[in-house]
């Protein structure tokens, strides 16, 4: 098992990240004592930083990174299962999918989601077309899936 190490896999440590959670909304549904917080918060640094989106991230953190890091971290915890599931139906050329007829954008294919608070926070390092996207979910509440 990999360690957190500030400056190698990780710019913030577990309890900063904890700090940071607890004023978070809703992060406490996700954010507990049962995560994996150091898995969580390597996997989401590795993303960010092997990502190939944002170039030019400092040596040393700034806050924003930092918030960036937890705000990803969160976004696998809350969406990673669901995201690996889509990311595999997307894989072997599905473009719909399920009883709530899901629309895949086939132009969204290898691309990497990353919530919205993450390329805000990152925004002064992100590369122009980086493959990144974040989207807003919309679902037509007023569609009969039967």
């Amino acid at each position: 098992m990999s360690k957190l190490v500030i400056g190698t896999n990780s710019w913030t440590t577990v309890a900063e990240a904890n700090t940071y959670m607890e004023t978070r909304f809703g992060s406490w549904e996700f954010w507990t004592d049962e995560t994996n917080k150091e898995a969580a918060l390597i996997t989401a640094y590795n993303k960010i930083v092997n990502s190939g989106f944002f170039a030019d991230l400092p040596d040393t953190a700034n806050v924003g990174m930092k918030a960036a890091q937890c705000e990803m971290a969160l976004f696998l915890c809350m969406e990673g299962g669901d995201i690996n599931r889509r990311a595999g139906l997307q894989a072997q050329g599905v473009v719909q999918a399920g009883i709530a007829k899901e629309t895949y954008d086939p132009n969204a294919r290898g691309k990497l989601a990353f919530p919205p608070e993450v390329l805000a926070l990152l925004k002064d390092y992100s590369q122009e077309d980086n493959g990144a996207f974040g989207d807003d979910l919309t679902r037509d509440d007023t569609e009969d899936v039967a």
